[in-house]
């Protein structure tokens, strides 16, 4: 399939997810408060479109549109150390990533939600440009919105680097240039997300 679908993306936590999603109930909803529950219900709901769509144009290759589902554009990797702010510097990532891997895929995942985020388990697959070997790993992306809302603010991804570089065929050649990482020591927790106006 060539993009994801709710039913997809939730894959097997798709019963369990669904009931979290959808019912009040399941998120501490009372009598008193079901308009609270019903409001949290839409504004998931309107956050898992804004995360299918994100991963829908990714597995198709599709630049604008993958950037157009932000409304602050800042992406994080957090294996190498790398983070992207603005809209040509993540742009630029973009290119770089759907011309270094042509054929990724993001499949079989899995949907949490959090109050500021939508968490994605996914399994990435693709192929090395440079040395034509394919990878297949577990990621995990955290979907980052501005609070309560579904304007989405960042993307932070986890992976293995070890396992990509090794099954790309590059690790030995990263081990070799004596290249550290995370780059700079790291990208810095912060407590309050960027993109994000602070209160006053």
């Amino acid at each position: 399939m060539n993009g994801l679908t709710r039913k997809s993306l939730l894959g097997t936590g798709l019963a369990a997810a669904a009931g979290y999603v959808a019912a009040p109930a399941a998120v501490g909803a009372t009598d008193r408060d079901t308009a609270t529950g019903k409001r949290l219900v839409k504004l998931r709901a309107a956050r898992e479109k804004v995360v299918i769509e994100h991963g829908r144009a990714e597995n198709s290759g599709q630049l604008d549109e993958t950037l157009a589902t932000f409304t602050h554009k800042r992406e994080e990797i957090v294996a190498l150390g790398n983070v992207f702010e603005g809209d040509s510097a993540v742009k630029g990532y973009y290119e770089g990533y759907f011309k270094q891997f042509s054929d990724q895929h993001n499949s079989d995942g899995t949907m949490r939600h959090a109050d500021c985020a939508v968490i994605v388990e996914v399994f990435l697959s693709g192929t090395s440009a440079a040395t034509n070997k394919s990878f297949r790993l577990r990621a995990c992306a955290l979907f980052l919105f501005a609070p309560n809302t579904a304007k989405l603010v960042g993307e932070r991804v986890y992976y293995d680097l070890f396992s990509l570089l090794q099954q790309i065929g590059q690790l030995q050649a990263v081990v070799d240039a004596g290249t550290s990482f995370p780059i700079g020591g790291g990208i810095p927790i912060n407590k309050r997300e960027p993109g994000i106006k602070a209160s006053r």
